[in-house]
């Protein structure tokens, strides 16, 4: 009887052991990203330094300042978590950023404006949104568990959205879906409208996988509200196919792109220009015809550094 008893100890305690091992294993698996701020004066100006950037998560705040660069880091961030961002600067308006869920780490390209009228001026803004598979409303998408929109095999999503504002009237809003290295408001699809509301169609066929809906509004004061919501691209992938490699020789055009790294009022270093020569080639005037399926599409991306 008591060996019997011993036993039953014995396997209590190793239970017990598995237990604390499996939740330290789910601790220790916890995924994290990062959020990167790169902050600038509206229309392409010049970087901010020394903006307060408040970063809100579920357990309290992080406050960091720009550096001479206008960025601005926040690492070790646990994924599918919510989290809002303030960007303040003296004589500036405020932009707020709400992130709805962090799926995966998030560069974002964003702006500050000096105020128009009133420094003091602020608004409280919120925009709600509804996403549908087509014009016609078929289907509507919903979030999963953590926040996350599923789209499924589609070319494009119809974006119904409203922002509000507690104060200072709302003058644009605008939408759009991805964020390319280096690029703002001009950059992906996107959608624009005068006043606070806002409906359309965004051309989806080339996204696939995770990226995220970014949904902002302007007040007539410059302040700035942004709602990132997380997307997941579900598309028809063919595993067969062969990808297509630019080839640098005999480009069939050529395209030129101002060079960043150029300062004005200094003199350039030997053998600098100050453009960026890009060369193209069509994969109907390259030797991948042959064995390869021809490209959808192309994209080149250009970070701020040039």
């Amino acid at each position: 009887m008591e060996m019997l008893n011993d036993i039953v100890k014995i396997t209590i305690a190793i239970l017990i052991l598995m237990l604390l091992v499996n939740s330290c294993v789910i601790v220790n698996n916890q995924e994290f990203g990062y959020v990167k701020l790169v902050i600038t004066e509206y229309n392409s100006g010049p970087l901010v330094q020394d903006a307060t950037v408040t970063l809100y998560t579920q357990n309290g705040k992080i406050i960091k300042r720009s550096d001479e660069n206008g960025t601005a880091i926040f690492e070790s961030l646990k994924l599918n978590r919510p989290y809002k961002i303030e960007i303040e600067k003296e004589n500036h308006a405020r932009t707020v950023i709400d992130i709805l869920s962090l799926h995966t780490s998030l560069n974002l390209n964003t702006t500050l404006r000096k105020s128009k009228f009133d420094n003091s001026a602020k608004s409280n803004m919120e925009i709600s949104f509804k996403l549908f598979d087509s014009e016609l409303k078929t289907s509507e998408y919903k979030p999963d568990k953590n926040g996350v929109y599923t789209i499924n095999r589609s070319l494009s999503l119809y974006i119904e959205a409203q922002a509000k504002s507690d104060n200072v009237p709302i003058t644009f809003i605008y939408a759009k879906i991805g964020n390319p290295p280096g690029a703002e408001a001009l950059a992906s699809p996107r959608l624009y409208a005068s006043g606070n509301n806002l409906k359309g169609t965004v051309d989806t066929a080339s996204f696939s996988g995770k990226t995220y809906l970014f949904l902002d509004c302007y007040d007539e004061n410059y302040n700035r509200y942004e709602l990132v919501v997380p997307l997941y691209f579900v598309s028809f992938i063919n595993f067969k196919i062969s990808p297509y490699y630019v080839e640098g020789k005999n480009p069939s055009i050529y395209a030129y792109n101002i060079n960043t790294q150029i300062k004005y009022y200094t003199l350039s270093s030997k053998f600098s220009n100050a453009y960026v020569i890009i060369s193209w080639k069509k994969w109907e005037d390259s030797s991948q015809t042959l064995r390869t399926d021809k490209p959808t599409g192309y994209a080149v991306y250009r970070s701020y550094d040039g």
